[in-house]
């Protein structure tokens, strides 16, 4: 009884350290000390700090990199990036664009083998799409809501859609087929969200939603190899609606678990339901102050 109240008031005190100090290595390790890093274990927790200034970085030396080459008539902007043309809404492009390619340097997702039937579930502008086809894919999926960005991604891989080895797929992916109102973040399409708006986010339009199972179905996939799933925050609903995929295909899953506090317990529980025999492997943690968290679960 005395251990664990004195263990608990040993967290406590660390908790009020963690909330005062302004050294952020000090922080993140003291969160993994008291159990609010999630999955981060105390080495991933040192290096916190650095995975986030480092993307920073990066995205900063990616945005002198890219140039806007033109902007049509109907709101949208064609930008040369080292990894190629992109399409994006008009005057978001400067924003997305260099953050995203970061991730991809950074491998967040992790690495699409040649071959690979890929779902890429919250496509937005196809950065990830455009890293899928690079690998060889043989098929990527480019599941997206947002009409804009269909529009975007449709412009950005004419060619790839025309030679049969990406798909744009106009719909969310959820437990079930609905429609819901997709809420709008006119500065930052990625932050696109089904969960309710927030201050600096509009209503947007009601979008059709159906799920892995169907879409799979739908298509004709003969396989699904990796699922890359990015969907702020509506990841668990999802997974539960690739419940058939899942359980024939076993496909690899790079998981974003950032966008929800429980993220981290609740994803890894969802896919342990739906399939027991699945590892996971915690991607970069990142510092949020209060709380440590990974930015990606693997499932392998």
């Amino acid at each position: 009884m005395w251990r664990i109240f004195l263990t608990r008031v040993i967290q406590i005190l660390i908790l009020l350290i963690v909330l005062h100090t302004t050294t952020v290595f000090c922080r993140s390790l003291a969160l993994a000390l008291v159990g609010r890093g999630a999955r981060c274990s105390i080495w991933q927790a040192l290096k916190a700090p650095n995975n986030t200034s480092s993307r920073l970085d990066l995205a900063m030396s990616i945005e002198a990199k890219i140039n806007l080459v033109r902007s049509d008539a109907n709101g949208f902007d064609l930008w040369e990036t080292p990894q190629g043309a992109f399409w994006a809404p008009k005057g978001t492009g400067s924003a997305i664009i260099p953050v995203t390619l970061a991730d991809m340097e950074r491998k967040v997702y992790g690495t699409v083998r040649p071959g690979d039937v890929v779902l890429d579930c919250g496509a937005n502008l196809g950065i990830f799409t455009r890293e899928a086809v690079r690998s060889g894919a043989r098929l990527t999926v480019a599941i997206e809501p947002a009409p804009d960005n269909l529009e975007c991604l449709r412009r950005t891989f004419a060619t790839e859609i025309s030679e049969g080895r990406v798909i744009v797929y106009p719909k969310g992916v959820g437990d079930k087929e609905e429609l819901l109102t997709l809420h709008v973040n006119p500065k930052n399409s990625m932050a696109d969200t089904f969960l309710g708006s927030q201050n600096e986010f509009s209503e947007g339009p009601k979008v059709a939603l159906t799920t892995i199972d169907k879409l799979v179905a739908e298509r004709g996939l003969d396989r699904v190899d990796f699922i890359k799933m990015d969907i702020e925050g509506f990841e668990k609903k999802a997974l539960i609606g690739a419940r058939e995929t899942l359980a024939k295909f076993r496909p690899r899953m790079a998981i974003a678990s950032e966008h929800l506090l429980d993220d981290a317990v609740r994803i890894p529980e969802v896919v342990w339901h739906l399939r027991p025999d699945y590892s996971i492997r915690c991607g970069l943690c990142v510092d949020a102050k209060t709380w440590l968290h990974p930015e990606v679960l693997f499932f392998y």
